[in-house]
């Protein structure tokens, strides 16, 4: 997560997109929290449970909260910039 932050803060002026990360324990006071630990703890859950093959499992979970100041182009970079650094740390599957 460290990385897309970084990500998203080297290529925006921070008037306009300042990405960073929520370090709240457990689901917080905030919709917004509680939706970023749901997602974390759905994906837990479904792998503990789940008998799908371990390169089907769900490795990576999260939530983006976007502030109602930002404009779509800019919620699409970040969202672009973001994905960039997840498939760095996705595994290869040979497809």
């Amino acid at each position: 997560m460290d990385e897309m932050v970084a990500a998203i803060n080297a290529d925006f002026d921070p008037a306009d997109v300042k990405a960073e990360k929520n370090d709240v324990l457990g689901p917080g006071t905030f919709v917004s929290n509680f939706l970023a630990y749901h997602v974390a703890w759905y994906r837990l859950w479904w792998n503990a449970l789940s008998s799908t093959p371990e390169n089907e499992k769900c490795l990576r979970s999260g939530h983006t909260h976007v502030g109602g100041q930002i404009t779509v182009d800019d919620a699409e970079r970040a969202v672009q910039l973001q994905l960039n650094e997840l498939y760095k740390v996705l595994p290869e599957t040979g497809e």
